[in-house]
């Protein structure tokens, strides 16, 4: 529940925002926690789930999900924006400090085919992130998102659910190859859903290549 740009956007809030738009999406963001923590009353495993959530309105439930022991998954990345740039800037990494979370997530956009300047830069911050956090204990996750580009829907005749179907699935493998190139490792990989049990196993290939056994999806 890491959602920022899009949920201020849903509920009609603007750029800057005033503290009480604030509190309240923070207190959002706690009847979820608060929903994750009944669960875990009802019979839900803690050691086999976990907090994903935004240090910007879910920085306290981080903090006291760390202090009770759960798996904590912190967002780096800025929300809504088109490559990954750090929420904090050059402070990302002291905002990863103060949490202390289990893991380290990026929300990614990437197309092989897309903007080679983002991607690049994108790929650079990936690094950065992927190094930080395992020389820093931390595991890491990437959730990337493959958007298709103008020209990859026109030759689709613009119907998505035929790029989701015909492209997709190839763009991720490629996508997931270019970035452990570029020296990005995750520990995990949280892909966007495919159709046949053979893209799955495509991109867990790609995943898991060279000697990468561990890699989860």
């Amino acid at each position: 529940f890491d959602h920022r740009s899009y949920f201020t956007n849903l509920l009609g809030f603007g750029e800057t925002l005033t503290d009480e738009q604030r509190k309240e999406l923070s207190s959002y963001k706690k009847l979820i926690y608060d929903g994750y923590e009944k669960s875990l009353s009802m019979g839900v495993d803690k050691d086999i789930s976990a907090i994903l959530v935004d240090d910007v309105f879910g920085y306290e439930i981080l903090t006291d999900a760390k202090a009770k022991g759960y798996t904590t998954l912190q967002s780096t990345e800025v929300s809504g924006i088109d490559h990954l740039e750090f929420e904090h800037g050059d402070e990302w990494q002291s905002w990863i400090e103060k949490v202390q979370p289990t893991f380290t997530k990026a929300l990614v956009r990437y197309n092989v085919d897309g903007d080679k300047e983002l991607n690049q830069k994108t790929l650079e911050n990936l690094k950065k992130l992927s190094d930080y956090s395992h020389d820093h204990g931390y595991k890491f996750l990437i959730e990337p998102l493959v958007p298709a580009t103008p020209e990859q829907l026109a030759q689709l005749g613009n119907d998505k659910s035929r790029y989701d179907h015909e492209l997709r699935p190839d763009l991720t493998v490629q996508m997931i190859t270019e970035m452990q190139n570029a020296g990005v490792e995750p520990d995990v990989w949280k892909i966007e859903g495919m159709y046949t049990e053979t893209d799955y196993q495509k991109v867990v290939d790609a995943a898991r290549q060279g000697g990468r056994d561990i890699v989860g999806i």
